[in-house]
């Protein structure tokens, strides 16, 4: 007896589900690791000539607040502006 695998005598293994495209797959894989190979090491030359630094240069806004207190010690100002009322 043998068993039943769903294919006639006629039907090649290949036709399976997958098989096409694994076969497609074994015959070009020399194309496609070149491939590979070829678009890793574009990303690698790319990125070594990318213009990179550590701490950009980075200009942060000053806001600056005046207040005119006529004849009050600086000490004084400091602790009626900075305390709540």
């Amino acid at each position: 007896m043998s068993a039943d695998t769903g294919m006639t005598a006629s039907t090649p293994a290949n036709t399976q589900a997958g098989g096409h495209a694994q076969s497609a797959l074994a015959r070009h894989a020399k194309t496609i690791w070149m491939a590979v190979v070829l678009a890793t090491m574009a990303g690698l030359f790319a990125a070594s000539k990318l213009p990179v630094t550590l701490f950009p240069h980075i200009d942060y806004p000053r806001v600056v607040v005046a207040i005119d207190a006529g004849e009050r010690d600086a000490t004084q100002m400091a602790v009626d502006i900075t305390r709540p009322a």
